[in-house]
């Protein structure tokens, strides 16, 4: 009996989306980088000499899925984040308040926290929450 055409179409397309899934690393922790297209101010997102960085992650399983975390700088937003996505940025040493916000369609408050920056250093937070957004340091 000749394969129908339907079950044909539908068998390559499955094959092409696996040989296409193969070919794409995840990072070990399986936090992607954040794409340009939700960065919001690049220049915060680019590295310079004597600068010190601040890691934004946000974790995998959070209740509110459906809505992309905002990031701020001393309110200046930096970039939408979704389930499993960082953003990494970069400033000179100081004090900094760093903030997120869940999604105005998840409800939800801006919860900030203060970041004092070194040249050549790293400060790490991570948004994340199971029925309630939090968002503050993590240890490195």
């Amino acid at each position: 009996m000749p394969a129908r055409p339907l079950t044909s179409l539908s068998a390559l397309a499955a094959a092409l989306g696996l040989a296409a899934c193969a070919n794409i690393s995840a990072p070990a922790d399986g936090i992607a980088a954040v794409p340009a297209s939700q960065v919001l101010d690049a220049r915060l997102t680019t590295p310079q000499a004597g600068y010190g960085k601040i890691v934004v992650k946000r974790g995998e399983g959070m209740a509110i899925a459906g809505c992309a975390s905002r990031v701020f700088v001393d309110a200046k937003a930096v970039a939408e984040l979704w389930p499993a996505q960082k953003v990494e940025v970069f400033l000179p040493p100081g004090n900094y308040t760093i903030a997120a916000h869940p999604g105005n369609s998840c409800g939800g408050k801006l919860i900030e926290a203060g970041a004092k920056v070194t040249a050549g250093g790293e400060l790490k937070f991570k948004a994340s929450g199971a029925g309630a957004f939090s968002f503050g340091p993590e240890s490195i």
